[in-house]
């Protein structure tokens, strides 16, 4: 499975850019109303089960949010990728192009209080409009509940549950549990277990790591890596955010 969406930082104290990327835990926070924001990366993941190998190329995927009003914004997201699959060191399919448009919006329910964490929710739908083989001919949805502890200026605990129907099977449950800590004023890190309940019925766990930089209170470089847990699988991931006014 690809992870592609959803990759969040923890936000540092007077920083602008608060991402989605790239952790896989999608923040709970919204765009501010009027401003324009591009995550985007490139990524290489490879995986395999019971002797067949894949492999997916990530050149590059965008997610676009669009704040609308105060706590509410628009999304899309978009990628070009090949993927390989292998059995036995030989190509048995090959499909390059774009993958399938997403178009949703997360909505902020809360703010941080005292002693509430901010919580925020996203849908997404799929649109079956990829190329070839990247295209199974079926709209999906994904869903994610994110929740976010401020616990002091340099420490985040975030974490998101969510269903994804993609238009095959029982669909899937994901979860992802994020640590975040502030290192700088530029530099974060964070550390994440995460993974899905595929078909409601295929437990897979994995845990992932990476690091933010600011260039400014707008501008942000990621890099991020994982590995499979009960499975054979690893990515690493590298990425440029940048926030602007959108209209």
């Amino acid at each position: 499975m690809l992870y592609e969406k959803s990759f969040n930082s923890v936000s540092l104290s007077g920083q602008t850019i608060i991402t989605d990327r790239p952790s896989q835990t999608e923040a709970s926070s919204t765009v501010p109303a009027g401003m324009l924001q591009i995550e985007s990366g490139f990524l290489f993941q490879s995986a395999e089960k019971e002797g067949v190998e894949t492999r997916h190329y990530v050149y590059p995927n965008a997610l676009l949010r669009v704040g609308v009003v105060k706590n509410f914004e628009f999304r899309f997201v978009t990628q070009q990728e090949t993927a390989i699959t292998e059995i036995n060191d030989a190509i048995v399919s090959e499909a390059s192009g774009m993958s399938n448009l997403q178009v949703g919006f997360k909505y902020r329910l809360f703010t941080a209080e005292e002693k509430r964490p901010e919580i925020g929710f996203l849908s997404h739908l799929v649109v079956p409009s990829g190329t070839g083989g990247l295209n199974n001919n079926r709209f999906g949805v994904i869903n994610k509940l994110a929740v976010t502890h401020f616990i002091s200026e340099k420490f985040n605990l975030a974490y998101n549950i969510g269903y994804d129907y993609l238009g095959t099977g029982n669909g899937n449950l994901f979860y992802s549990l994020a640590f975040g800590f502030s290192l700088s004023k530029k530099l974060s890190v964070f550390i994440e277990p995460y993974g899905f309940l595929n078909n409601l019925e295929d437990f897979e766990l994995n845990a992932d790591a990476g690091f933010t930089y600011l260039l400014n209170n707008n501008v942000q470089l990621d890099y991020s890596f994982a590995s499979g847990l009960n499975q054979t699988m690893s990515y690493h991931a590298v990425g440029i955010s940048v926030l602007m006014p959108g209209f």
